[in-house]
């Protein structure tokens, strides 16, 4: 908006958006930030049940109910106390001074839509096993699965099929084996892709993704001496503390070629980590993290602590 936001303000964004014919399907609106508490209305009808609470926490909505055929009105309403109240602002502060910086407020992440099955995909969780060369893929998913059906294709650096398998027991991981596999590490950043496939009464969901082997672990080495260890062999980790604010965006990263370029200046400075302080990024920029090989030690946004002073 231009300019700092009081506590004792709000910003209220309104934008029209099409829709066509749904045809049965779900129609799904993703906020990844939005700096601190917001409630969303889709032609009038409030979509979020409850306020939004969390200035780093994504939120999907479904708004399919609210939704006509042709244009619609999105309004978003956001309130940030900042510092003035019980929130994990991290390096935020209304008066930035010192090690305080500007604070951000509303929307400052990506705000999209997606068109889903009625029964669809919502995330995957990868827990590599690299003894045995094995990555378990658990699929989380929204809907009915009353005969529903998944399978899940890894495939190489080269687009080459390397594993798959089916989900027999949608409450549990599929073990995927991978022969010759090769390890994510700083020094060779290896991913597989990942396609998922669910079939189900109401049709088809695909999802692509991405995941790497790797092990890490904390254990004390041969003189006693806690350590850490990637893919059991024992690392020393060099990094920056990364405040991660932008001179032109603040929170917001500017483009993917500016995250590109602070991970790529890190790696050839000689770090094979970062330690990303009190601030979380984008989803993107992890992305990046994993495919240009650096480790991050992730804190979390922390508070003000205990606050007299309080904004309604």
């Amino acid at each position: 908006v231009g300019r700092s936001i009081e506590p004792n303000e709000a910003i209220w964004y309104r934008r029209s958006f099409n829709v066509e014919d749904l045809g049965g399907q779900r129609l799904l609106l993703h906020f990844d930030g939005i700096d601190f508490r917001s409630q969303v209305f889709v032609n009038g009808i409030e979509v979020t049940d409850i306020p939004h609470e969390s200035g780093i926490l994504p939120q999907t909505l479904d708004i399919t109910e609210a939704v006509k055929i042709g244009n619609n009105e999105l309004v978003v309403y956001a309130w940030d106390p900042t510092n003035t109240w019980q929130v994990a602002s991290g390096k935020q502060y209304v008066n930035p001074h010192g090690i305080w910086y500007t604070r951000v407020s509303g929307i400052w992440q990506t705000v999209w839509t997606e068109i889903v099955p009625e029964t669809y995909i919502t995330s995957y969780e990868v827990y590599p096993d690299i003894n045995n060369e094995t990555a378990f893929v658990k699929i989380n998913t929204s809907g009915n699965l009353m005969g529903a059906k998944a399978k899940i294709v890894v495939k190489d650096a080269n687009n080459k099929k390397v594993a798959s398998g089916k989900v027999k027991n949608w409450d549990e991981p599929v073990a995927l084996k991978i022969a010759e596999a090769q390890l994510w590490s700083p020094e060779n950043p290896y991913l597989y892709n990942m396609e998922i496939t669910l079939d189900s009464k109401s049709g088809t969901d695909e999802v692509k993704g991405y995941f790497g082997l790797r092990s890490i672990e904390m254990r004390k080495d041969k003189n006693g001496i806690q350590s850490f260890y990637l893919n059991n062999k024992k690392i020393y980790m060099l990094g920056t503390l990364d405040q991660g604010w932008w001179p032109d965006g603040l929170l917001t990263p500017p483009s993917d070629e500016a995250m590109e370029f602070d991970i790529r200046f890190l790696k050839e400075a000689g770090f094979n980590m970062m330690r990303k302080h009190i601030k979380v990024e984008p989803m993107r920029y992890y992305y990046l993290c994993d495919k240009l090989g650096i480790l991050v030690w992730q804190d979390m946004p922390s508070g003000a602590g205990d606050v007299n002073q309080r904004y309604g």
